[in-house]
């Protein structure tokens, strides 16, 4: 079933290509596997500063779920 979820959102993605504007949604991201592709949801001065609020209020990372920006 994972397989079949996978293949329908990349098909949607893939037909959608012609009209990108080169930016990533979150939400259309697929597997939290892929941390390269996390990277493209924010700038990077945004994404630093994301990256600083998790080190300074979770320095042991025990809040790990979603995706892994680090």
């Amino acid at each position: 079933m994972r397989d079949a979820v996978d293949a329908a959102g990349a098909a949607v993605l893939d037909a959608m290509a012609p009209w990108s504007a080169g930016g990533v949604l979150i939400n259309f991201l697929g597997r939290a596997s892929e941390p390269d592709n996390v990277r493209l949801v924010w700038p990077q001065p945004i994404l630093e500063r994301l990256q600083a609020v998790k080190r300074a209020w979770d320095p042991e990372r025990r809040f790990r779920f979603g995706y892994e920006m680090d």
